[in-house]
Order: structure tokens, then C-alpha cells, then sequence
């Protein structure tokens, strides 16, 4: 009778040391997995540190480092202030959770002098953002991101009034820092080289 007690009993010890187990993996994964096509299809890759204002992303950063420049001469960016006007577009979908430092994917535009990079077209993934272009508009184009839903209303709006528009619906993503993304990243770049 004692032998079966002593199975179960160790039986239970290792079902509870296995469940032990599985939380601490669970703890220290992280869910944040960068989108290599996003960071393979940009020019810089920066940490920068991002301020809240009412709930919202404050397009004012500091790049406290440029961790890769596909120019060289970008890499003098580190330590100053910079505009990201997408960045005030971002909601928790794209990964912005609140003031903290965080890794941005960089592409340069003749629009706005940096933008995100945007996560590149997949047919089944649930675009966040859209860059209205109107032609003849003073006869120039004006290109513009917005969120999904204003960049529609602005694409109605510019055809009522008989211009000619076209809407490149995007997604655009930014990571919550953490040093173990330093390795994923330097994998990246190795990739581009």
C-alpha cells in the first residue's frame, strides 16, 4: 500500500516541478518578435526615447543611438532631436505601449525627412496606416500617412473634389526596448551585408 502512495506523491513532485518549469519559461519569453522584412526594407535602425503626451506618442524624440545607418553620415543622429510624425499615429497595435525607449525601423523621404518603415504587404494582415497621394493638387502630388480610417476620409474627400488620389494602404511597427533585442538586430544587419 505505502508503494503506490510513493508514486503518486512523486508523481504529483514532478508534475508541479514541470508546471514550475513552464512558468519560468513563460516569464522570461519575450513577445516581442521584430519583423525582419520591415527592418530589412530600411535605412536606419534607432533606439530612441519616446515621451507621452495625453495618451499619445509625442513626435519629439531624442535617438539616444543609431544602432545601424545605411549611410554613414547618419550615424551623427545619435543624441539629437528628431520629428517622427508617424509616431504620434501609433497605437498599442503597433507597438507602442507608453513613454519608454524603443527600436524604430527608419526609411528616408522626400516627404518628411525620416519616416517609420512600414511592414512590408501581406494579403492577410489588417493595415493600420495609409498614404493618401493627390495629383494635380497645385499641380504637384502631395503625399501623406495617416491612420487607416482618416486616410480613407481624406481619399473621399479629395475625389469629391474631383482630384485624382491613390491610397497605399501600410502597417508601420515600433519595439519596447530590450537588450536582447541588440542580438536580433545585429543578425539584421549581417543579412543586409
Amino acid at each position: 500500500m505505502t508503494f503506490p502512495k510513493a508514486r503518486l506523491a512523486v508523481s504529483a513532485c514532478l508534475f508541479v516541478a514541470w508546471l514550475v518549469f513552464l512558468s519560468v519559461i513563460w516569464l522570461r519569453s519575450s513577445p516581442i518578435i521584430l519583423s525582419k522584412p520591415q527592418f530589412l526594407c530600411a535605412d536606419l535602425y534607432v533606439l530612441v526615447n519616446v515621451r507621452d503626451e495625453h495618451g499619445k506618442a509625442d513626435p519629439e524624440v531624442i535617438i539616444e543611438e543609431v544602432l545601424w545607418a545605411s549611410d554613414p553620415a547618419d550615424e551623427k543622429l545619435a543624441k539629437k532631436s528628431v520629428r517622427l510624425a508617424d509616431l504620434s499615429a501609433c497605437r498599442k497595435e503597433n507597438g507602442y505601449h507608453g513613454a519608454d525607449k524603443y527600436l524604430v525601423p527608419l526609411v528616408k523621404s522626400t516627404a518628411a525627412p525620416l519616416l517609420i518603415a512600414p511592414v512590408p504587404r501581406v494579403d492577410y494582415r489588417q493595415f493600420t496606416h495609409g498614404t493618401v497621394e493627390v495629383f494635380g493638387f497645385f499641380s504637384h502630388r502631395v503625399k501623406r500617412r495617416l491612420p487607416i480610417a482618416e486616410a480613407l476620409t481624406v481619399q473621399k474627400k479629395f475625389e469629391e473634389a474631383g482630384y485624382m488620389t491613390s491610397l497605399t494602404q501600410e502597417e508601420i511597427r515600433i519595439y519596447q526596448w530590450q537588450p536582447r533585442l541588440r542580438a536580433e538586430v545585429e543578425e539584421i544587419v549581417k543579412a543586409k551585408r
